[in-house]
């Protein structure tokens, strides 16, 4: 649970307790750590919520990628760490030159932290393996164009901007990373 330093602790010379509580609203730093307040609040949250989409929603979607089936696709990457072999099920519209990914939750996520590491991954869509041998940034029309019809409609809805071109390797084939791995976000 989050807990403030008393009011009175907060109040300085020339502060009246009204000055004070308007900074409730507004990033409070906690003196010890310097960071604020609302920032560790949403960092907690955030690791929650990530940490329950891995091991709920993440797992039926990786079940609906490897068949082949539903709007899924694998990402398949190596960790920069560990350096296991990582499945990660995104949604992913074909273009010509490979892929075009929405960031939905931003590039702090591992999956495009360990692609940018490595320089490349696997996308397994619809049942076949390509080779990615770069990610490139995408302007947001262009993006939200790749996704078409009631997909871009949804996309321009919760106004999202984050795009990356996956790039097909040509004329190469899938490297064999392996088949089974760990779920990752």
């Amino acid at each position: 649970m989050l807990r403030l330093p008393p009011l009175r602790a907060r109040v300085h010379a020339g502060e009246s307790a009204n000055d004070v509580r308007s900074l409730r609203s507004a990033s409070l730093l906690d003196i010890r750590t310097g960071r604020s307040y609302r920032s560790a609040m949403t960092g907690r949250v955030k690791r929650a919520y990530l940490w329950t989409l891995k091991n709920t929603l993440n797992r039926l979607a990786l079940r609906l990628a490897r068949s082949g089936r539903g709007p899924f696709a694998l990402v398949r990457h190596v960790g920069r760490k560990s350096g296991k072999t990582f499945e990660t099920p995104i949604i992913l519209a074909r273009v010509p030159d490979g892929f075009v990914a929405e960031l939905t939750y931003g590039t702090d996520v591992n999956w495009y932290r360990n692609i940018v590491a490595a320089g490349q991954c696997e996308v397994v869509w619809r049942g076949r393996d390509y080779a990615i041998d770069r990610m490139d940034p995408l302007p947001a029309e262009a993006g939200i164009r790749a996704y078409g019809g009631a997909r871009a409609f949804v996309l321009r809805m919760l106004h999202r901007h984050e795009f990356r071109l996956l790039h097909e390797a040509p004329g190469r084939p899938a490297s064999p990373m392996g088949p089974s791995s760990e779920a990752a976000t």
